[in-house]
């Protein structure tokens, strides 16, 4: 994806804004029948937009984006896939009552290897405070993505540093509402006025310096102003959203919306504020909460994937159009029309003992799976696409194998290095060559399909090289830790193509970079350490 518009350093602002302008209403989106409908959607009206812009600027093609045809729907799905962090809304019952008026939400789940670092630290120190950090609504997509970082004396830095650098809160609300600016909404949602972010963060003690410690970077009783030098930002975790919503007033200017109440004299004394309310305990009791609403879920959601699956079987015997999966007493055939490749031979083997629990229709939705991204990989390819089309681009560097043809439950993919050429794995990639004396190395994965796909997702792990630890989103045995690859976080509508966009963007994300040793001995993930990696990743983060 080098020079695609989400990852270019150098974003064209004014094309972002024309494409979320062009997405939809959610309600308009979640009436898609699947993916591709989606896509459809999203191009038709991103077409419109184009034929407008055209009108207005006659004379002249507005800037590339004719070259850009599928932007809206690219941009929403690098938004998605990318985004580690979950906002859970708050019911009426769960809300923080200062706020009634205002949407919330709580963090319950950051980053895996975040939340292992929060809650080492919090032992070891034993304990933590809670405050109010308020920034401007322009930065807050940033923040949800890269967590709170300490831009003091850096030309980001928006609000000064009176108290020296670092991360500032404050335990009063009406402070931190002063750093609130407010941002313009979305024309499509109910904020379009205007919104402003507040968030209640958890800090680990003696992560900020008191004031009797030093002057210049303190906890102030009088000011009840907190800041974290920038050793010790790690030491932050957001865990409520609070999301302001404005009014028009007159002569169309806006401001918070205050019919509740006054947010005067809200403050907050360690973990308890001035409502009588334990932030800390409040929160362990929504996590709780969410754990058995997961747990009611997961029972709902398997009886839902047995329905579906049935209906679905039926849907694909009583479709000629597709490749039809033979199940015979020595193997099985991928029979399609006379026009059309088969993706396996028709003079199948004995199937390996992996496919022999399969259902014809779990089969069947494989085979037709590997057909589809066969076929848009070499369509890519023939296209030649622009370095600003990213979809084509990606499909040009990805390749599918089937190591074995009997066995169509377990592909081999191969990731181009060139897909990571604007990135610092690209290098690793390329030394990683050098040491095995080959002219590229590409990024091994392998794809292992389950008996109920596609009401379960499959199974996708780095084969080679091996990972350094923590970066990539690779876990320590190799698999890719994605929610999207898990139970809960699955659905069946997911085509393989946006699954393995999403896999490199995690890689691209997560700083993904080689194991030198590793590379030096050429080792390889084994699927075993994988699984067990993954297990242990999707208990700890809560994911099915």
């Amino acid at each position: 994806m080098p020079g695609s518009a989400s990852l270019h350093p150098n974003k064209n602002m004014d094309i972002l804004h024309a494409v979320l302008s062009t997405i939809p209403p959610i309600e308009t989106m979640q009436k898609c029948l699947n993916e591709v409908s989606l896509r459809v959607t999203l191009n038709n009206l991103w077409e419109k937009e184009l034929d407008m812009e055209k009108h207005v600027n006659s004379r002249e093609q507005p800037y590339s984006w004719l070259k850009l045809q599928s932007l809206p729907y690219s941009v929403l799905q690098y938004v998605l896939s990318t985004s580690r962090l979950k906002l859970h809304p708050l019911d009426a019952s769960q809300r923080l009552p200062f706020f009634v008026s205002h949407y919330q939400f709580a963090v319950l789940h950051d980053t895996p290897e975040k939340e292992a670092y929060f809650k080492s630290q919090l032992q070891q120190k034993k304990g933590s405070i809670f405050a109010f950090h308020g920034s401007s609504a322009d930065n807050w997509y940033s923040i949800l993505r890269n967590g709170l970082r300490c831009l003091s004396n850096t030309h980001l830095m928006g609000s000064g540093a009176t108290y020296g650098p670092g991360i500032y809160f404050s335990s009063q609300l009406q402070l931190s509402l002063r750093y609130s600016n407010q941002g313009s909404g979305w024309n499509h949602c109910i904020l379009k006025n205007g919104f402003s972010v507040l968030a209640i963060c958890e800090i680990i003690n003696d992560s900020f310096r008191s004031q009797k410690e030093a002057s210049s970077f303190s906890l102030s009783t009088h000011s009840g102003i907190v800041v974290v030098p920038p050793e010790s930002e790690m030491d932050v975790a957001i865990r409520y959203i609070i999301v302001l919503r404005s009014i028009e007033e007159n002569r169309g200017q806006v401001s918070i919306d205050r019919t509740v109440m006054s947010f005067d004299h809200v403050s907050v004394d360690r973990t308890v504020t001035s409502e009588n309310i334990d932030l800390m305990k409040h929160y362990m009791a929504l996590k709780l909460s969410y754990a058995e609403q997961q747990e009611r879920q997961q029972k709902e959601h398997s009886i839902e994937r047995f329905k579906s699956m049935c209906k679905f079987s039926e849907q694909l015997q009583e479709d000629d159009h597709g490749a039809v999966i033979a199940k015979k007493k020595r193997g099985y055939a991928v029979v399609e029309d006379s026009s059309q490749n088969s993706c396996l031979s028709t003079r199948s083997k004995k199937p390996v003992a992996a496919c022999r629990a399969f259902s014809t229709s779990s089969l069947q939705a494989i085979a037709r799976e590997y057909k589809y991204i066969v076929k848009q990989i070499n369509e890519a390819r023939e296209s030649k696409p622009d370095i600003q089309d990213r979809d084509l681009l990606i499909l040009t560097g990805v390749e599918v194998i089937l190591p074995d043809e009997t066995d169509i439950c377990r592909w081999h993919v191969k990731l181009d290095q060139f897909l990571f050429k604007s990135f610092p794995i690209f290098k690793d990639l390329v030394s990683c060559a050098q040491h095995w004396g080959l002219p590229e190395v590409s990024i091994k994965l392998e794809c292992i399909f389950s008996e109920t796909y596609p009401f379960s997702p499959p199974f996708i792990r780095v084969v080679s090289p091996r990972f350094s630890l923590h970066t990539g989103h690779v876990t320590i045995g190799g698999s890719i830790c994605m929610e999207l690859l898990t139970r809960s976080g699955w659905s069946p509508a997911n085509t393989f193509e946006s699954v393995i966009v999403q896999v490199i963007n995690a890689i691209i994300e997560g700083g993904g970079r080689l194991d030198k040793q590793a590379v030096l001995a050429r080792s390889e993930y084994s699927e075993r350490e994988a699984r067990e990696a993954f297990n242990r990743v999707a208990r700890d983060h809560g994911w099915s």
